[in-house]
């Protein structure tokens, strides 16, 4: 048996309202895919999937106080949905280098900026919900969530196909 090595992450870069921010963007979080899961009562007790999917939430951190982030943090919440992209480059033992990226829409729920002590970096931390989110690696789509439409694909497999097929005329 052949041990296999974990990819490890090069570098990311992320970028709002497309501005990049390489270099002072030290983590970002890929939303968890989460069922909502229906107790099943019984002589055995159980829970199921309900078919139905938690938000997707996206966390990342800036080590940049960027005033251009509060006019597209008041912007997205009253109008206009800010384009966010990340993209990280992926070392994988014996093949190379592989790309990852996410592009997203969505709303922000939260702009918070650490406390400020002498020495320390800064870090403002945003929180949004994406209505439209897609990851890709290598080209190639992992996931793609279009909530406004009912489009969620995962693996290849979309989820949602026989819920908009029960809902057409």
């Amino acid at each position: 048996m052949k041990r296999k090595i974990p990819d490890i992450i090069s570098d990311l870069n992320v970028f709002v309202g497309g501005r990049e921010f390489l270099g002072v963007c030290p983590n970002f979080k890929i939303p968890d895919i989460t069922q909502v899961m229906v107790e099943h009562n019984g002589a055995l007790k159980g829970k199921v999937g309900s078919g139905i999917y938690e938000a997707l939430e996206i966390t990342f951190k800036l080590n940049e106080l960027d005033f251009g982030v509060y006019t597209d943090f008041a912007a997205n919440n009253n109008k206009t949905h800010i384009p966010l992209a990340m993209r990280e480059s992926i070392h994988k033992q014996g093949t190379g280098d592989l790309p990852l990226a996410v592009e997203l829409l969505g709303e922000f729920e939260s702009l918070a900026i650490n406390e400020d002590s002498v020495g320390a970096t800064r870090e403002i931390t945003l929180k949004l919900y994406a209505d439209v989110f897609t990851l890709r690696q290598n080209g190639k789509p992992i996931i793609v969530y279009d909530r406004l439409n009912s489009v969620f694909v995962i693996g290849g497999v979309d989820m949602m196909s026989e819920i908009r097929k029960n809902l057409e005329l």
